[in-house]
């Protein structure tokens, strides 16, 4: 008797974790992600006014008059690529450290599904709760051990929070269906808020869009991050704001891919 009660229960527990893994890819299809909406070949540039001001308070190499970053991005296979624009000639280690930094930018344009951002994450339901997701690092190996998504009516993502043994975390989302998103939702602003070791970190993200050759992309993103003590409150809060912005767009004219094979991109 107690077997058979321990292989209905592994039943149950295997039953949960695919129907888990089901919702997330239906959540994921509710989400407006250029990658699943005919983009093969995509060539970007970003400009980080903030991150110029800083190399030029720091003079690495005298006064930068322009620096902006060019993606090039294919989907299959998948490859991504930054080039550093504005520099002198050589200072590799520089351009190479300034591409480590910028390439987690890139998902202000190309989102990650959430199938594919919680990677090696178990998804289970929780009961009594349909709107929620759970997702939980059973293996011990990653730096948040759980996550919940909290969504709406028609999949629509509001809150994403994170489950550590010290310190806190939340992503909430705004979101809305737009005239070009065909039935999907797409981000208008993120807001996050971390507590860790007494340091509060609060971030507020506004994204603005354009239509360009059909798929909706964004222009801006703006962003205000503010940092304080949670330990002390004579201490000061610093407050900085990052807006980047997206332009000279390129999309399945090859370029990318001109770049990986190494033909020079404006060889037609």
């Amino acid at each position: 008797m107690k077997k058979i009660i321990i292989l209905f229960i592994i039943i149950l527990t295997n039953v949960n974790a695919q129907n888990a893994a089901e919702l997330l890819k239906t959540i994921d299809s509710f989400q407006y992600l250029i990658s699943e909406r005919g983009i093969q070949d995509l060539v970007v540039e970003m400009e980080d006014p903030l991150l110029l001001k800083r190399m030029n308070e720091q003079m690495y190499m005298g006064r930068i008059q322009k620096l902006s970053f060019r993606f090039y991005w294919t989907k299959e296979p998948e490859r991504i690529d930054v080039e550093v624009i504005g520099l002198p000639e050589g200072f590799f280690e520089i351009k190479q450290q300034l591409k480590n930094m910028v390439l987690a930018k890139f998902e202000n344009i190309l989102p990650l599904s959430f199938e594919r951002k919680f990677k090696g994450y178990n998804a289970k339901i929780i009961p009594g709760k349909p709107n929620l997701i759970s997702l939980v690092d059973e293996k011990g190996i990653q730096a948040i051990p759980e996550f919940h998504i909290q969504f709406k009516d028609k999949y629509q993502v509001t809150e994403i929070k994170m489950l550590k043994p010290i310190g806190t975390g939340s992503l909430s989302m705004d979101q809305e269906i737009k005239d070009w998103s065909n039935g999907r939702w797409v981000t208008l602003n993120k807001n996050s808020s971390t507590v860790d070791n007494g340091i509060s970190v609060v971030s507020k993200t506004e994204y603005k869009y354009a239509l360009i050759k059909g798929f909706g992309l964004p222009i801006t993103a703006k962003t205000k991050t503010t940092i304080s003590s949670t330990l002390s409150r004579k201490s000061k809060s610093q407050t900085e704001i990052e807006e980047l912005s997206f332009g000279q767009y390129k999309i399945n004219e090859g370029v990318a891919l001109r770049w990986f094979v190494g033909i020079d991109p404006k060889t037609k």
